[in-house]
């Protein structure tokens, strides 16, 4: 069942770590990682997770090599498929809904995992959320703040630039 359920994963929260030694942690992630190649895994040890972490923002909040909230564990242990992020904000433009969906036609073969915001179009906010190749948009009415939009991939880093200048083009004004 959980590789069935695998299409669905985009990201993965790793509980109470604090209950067990670096070997047994070590050995989870492995399991964790064997399931679900390539997605995103929080690790905490209290359940405090900061929310844009969950909503896929804020890309500093999703490294599953750093631990959130427990000191005492220090894992040099590297998977081949660690993820890299990165994101944008901006609180003066307004962005094309229908350029954004081109862009991420365009970038779709470039293996990014997630790509998610909360971004203001021409039709108002909203939320937006990509997992490998599949897009949702969902309006946020009573949203009015900056656009912010993270994109998460096995060599996210390589694209930064590329992407930051194609997010641009979509700009209204």
């Amino acid at each position: 069942m959980a590789k069935e359920q695998a299409e669905y994963v985009d990201l993965i929260i790793l509980n109470k770590i604090s209950l067990v030694n670096e070997k047994q942690l070590e050995k989870a992630l492995d399991y964790v990682h064997d399931l679900y190649p390539g997605v995103p895994i929080i690790k905490t040890a209290s359940g405090n997770i900061h929310k844009d972490a969950i909503l896929g923002i804020d890309p500093k909040l999703v490294n599953y090599k750093e631990n959130l909230d427990y000191d005492n564990h220090e894992s040099h242990h590297e998977h081949a498929d660690s993820v890299q992020a990165f994101g944008f904000t901006d609180s003066n433009n307004i962005y094309s809904q229908q350029a954004i969906d081109d862009l991420l036609e365009k970038i779709s073969a470039w293996g990014f995992i997630r790509i998610k915001g909360i971004i203001k179009t021409d039709t108002g906010y909203k939320l937006l959320n990509t997992v490998f190749s599949r897009t949702t948009w969902q309006d946020l009415p009573d949203y009015n703040k900056e656009t912010r939009i993270a994109f998460m991939s096995k060599n996210a880093l390589a694209y930064q630039q590329k992407v930051a200048e194609l997010f641009k083009q979509t700009i209204l004004r």
